[in-house]
């Protein structure tokens, strides 16, 4: 990836005490809704850039839960998508929350075509196993996910653990996952309290990584895709425990005055 490939726009007129307390909303709840984040025109673009790189045949294989997943795009069809990278109605609170340390990690499409329900997962499973020395900081793992179709009670939601990104949950042994198959992880997930949300087209939702969550679609008719930017703030050692690979270092700090 080239070092100009995460440049972003300059953002104006920010509201600096109304960011910090949607921050706090975050820190308290695990997610924040913004709404409107995308203009009906980039949902469409978006749209019209996963379809074609469905049928160029980009994607990886198909999830066992339904989901088609696609991590090239930035290479493939940097003009649809770099813009989403740290997105200019989403960077005056990744600025608040990390500033040039921000790292992009990885960049992921996903197209629903059919039944899904999302088994329960963290994206950073690895967030309460890193190793506690005199010098380590706990390494903290954000994303923003683009929704590009309305959601529903009658058609789909994305769901979270209410104030899961502040219990480390049992049974986080990775042996004891398989695939989306239930087990004591995602069994006490479904025992715990939750937040229901019904994303619509345009609009981001920006959450921690390790807040256990899924997504689902109940009416299988509905169209649903999204866009996923995972952003890192320390990094992580090779083998801890995320959903995504890195995307390396030089050129992925969209932030940084250098983009180093």
């Amino acid at each position: 990836m080239s070092e100009s490939s995460l440049e972003v726009s300059n953002v104006t007129d920010v509201n600096h005490d109304d960011v910090a307390a949607k921050l706090d909303q975050l820190e308290r709840d695990g997610f924040l809704v913004i709404s409107g984040a995308l203009s009906p025109e980039e949902v469409q673009q978006s749209i019209e850039g996963l379809n074609n790189a469905r049928r160029q045949g980009w994607q990886g294989a198909v999830s066992e839960v339904g989901s088609l997943w696609f991590d090239s795009l930035l290479d493939k069809d940097p003009q649809t998508f770099r813009p989403l990278v740290a997105h200019a109605s989403v960077s005056p609170y990744l600025e608040m929350l990390a500033g040039a340390q921000l790292q992009l990690r990885s960049f992921r499409g996903h197209i629903y075509p059919g039944p899904y329900t999302q088994q329960w997962h963290m994206d950073f499973y690895g967030y309460w196993q890193q190793p506690k020395r005199r010098y380590t900081v706990r390494g903290t793992a954000i994303q923003t996910t683009f929704y590009l179709h309305d959601h529903s009670p009658e058609t789909g939601y994305l769901r979270f653990v209410k104030g899961g990104h502040l219990q480390e949950p049992p049974s986080l042994d990775r042996s004891t996952f398989r695939g989306s198959r239930a087990n004591d992880f995602t069994r006490w997930c479904e025992e715990q309290e939750h937040v229901t949300i019904y994303p619509q087209a345009g609009d981001c939702i920006l959450f921690f990584s390790h807040i256990p969550h899924r997504g689902a679609k109940d009416d299988p008719r509905m169209e649903r895709s999204n866009i996923v930017c995972h952003y890192q703030v320390n990094p992580f050692f090779e083998g801890l425990w995320f959903v995504s690979s890195s995307l390396g270092f030089k050129g992925t700090f969209p932030l940084a005055p250098s983009n180093t």
